[in-house]
């Protein structure tokens, strides 16, 4: 039985939403260790396929040999449709006996469009919609606004979205992860001083393709300890901010740039509240591997002239310094 790592609730407790003043209360310490941006996203994933999978019977455990045969006909179905409609391979094993197709890559591209999905799986479209939000927010590298304290916004989204969940799936038990982020998604927020997608994993995971092409070509093999010491320091190296912003530019224009929902602005901080919404310019999420939002590329532009001004700066004093202790 699944216990939840912030309030010690069992899974038998997650769908009494009652409980969020009583047993759902944070232990002391507990909402330090933040959120996974981007399991959330498999384990939400995961969580709409098997109710999916379910609709028919209705029944979390599936015992009885009907249940069974009504289970794997429905799961059969829905991985045909995946793969007809949207060219996706879900909950399968990868070939070679690790892991499973449900990936991060296959969560975004099937939760890009909420409303399809929801028809492909026959399930509520607003809870799809709201799970997406929420997704995209906590992924996101844009902070929370304090003047229009949307940890309340966000809050009452994850609330409106358990009570969706609770009504038209009383039956599936609420998992792990879908229950920290509706009941202690907007406490961890607050308690986190950087927002939460920037603490994510998403960059150490992307760099896992950099690390086997320097393995192969940038490391010498003839022994254990020499090889990781390359691969060491070339990542090193690479992750350097001067180094590490030589094909900013590059990799930012290779990205499709998407319109930010108005539900997403409205959980994040809006730049220059006070000018006209027509007039101002409108933020953007790009559709990258990572799902996450990124600056206009004139805001890096601007950002990377005063890093380095800064930089020559602190590199002026140094020599300065250098020269006075010579002297």
């Amino acid at each position: 039985m699944q216990t939840c790592p912030i309030c010690h609730a069992t899974s038998k407790h997650f769908n009494n939403l009652s409980n969020k003043q009583t047993l759902f209360i944070p232990e002391p310490n507990s909402l330090q260790y933040g959120l996974s941006p981007l399991h959330a996203w498999i384990r939400i994933f995961e969580c709409v396929l098997h109710i999916a999978y379910r609709t028919n019977i209705k029944v979390w455990q599936v015992r009885s040999e009907e249940h069974k045969a009504l289970f794997a006909q429905r799961k059969k179905e829905i991985q045909s449709i995946f793969w007809e409609k949207l060219g996706l391979i879900v909950d399968k094993p990868k070939p070679g006996g690790f892991g499973s197709t449900n990936d991060g890559n296959t969560a975004r591209r099937a939760f890009a469009n909420p409303n399809r999905l929801a028809e492909l799986l026959e399930l509520d479209c607003s809870l799809l919609c709201n799970l997406k939000t929420i997704l995209v927010a906590l992924s996101c590298h844009l902070p929370i606004d304090p003047v229009y304290d949307p940890v309340i916004r966000f809050d009452k989204l994850c609330t409106s979205t358990a009570k969706i969940y609770v009504d038209q799936y009383s039956w599936f038990p609420m998992p792990l992860t879908l229950h920290k982020i509706l009941m202690h998604g907007a406490d961890i927020i607050s308690m986190s001083i950087l927002p939460v997608g920037m603490l994510g994993e998403e960059g150490s995971e992307a760099r896992n393709k950099n690390y086997k092409n320097y393995r192969q070509f940038h490391s010498r093999k003839h022994n254990r300890e020499a090889n990781l010491s390359d691969i060491f320091n070339r990542a090193m190296d690479t992750s350097d901010p001067i180094i590490s912003t030589v094909s900013l530019h590059s990799r930012l224009n290779k990205r499709k740039v998407l319109q930010m929902s108005p539900e997403l602005r409205d959980l994040l901080a809006i730049p220059d509240a006070n000018v006209d919404t027509e007039m101002a310019p409108k933020p953007t999420v790009t559709s990258s591997s990572n799902a996450e939002m990124e600056m206009e590329i004139d805001d890096i532009s601007g950002i990377l002239e005063i890093f380095q001004q800064r930089l020559d700066a602190e590199v002026l004093s140094d020599n300065n310094s250098a020269e006075e202790l010579e002297n």
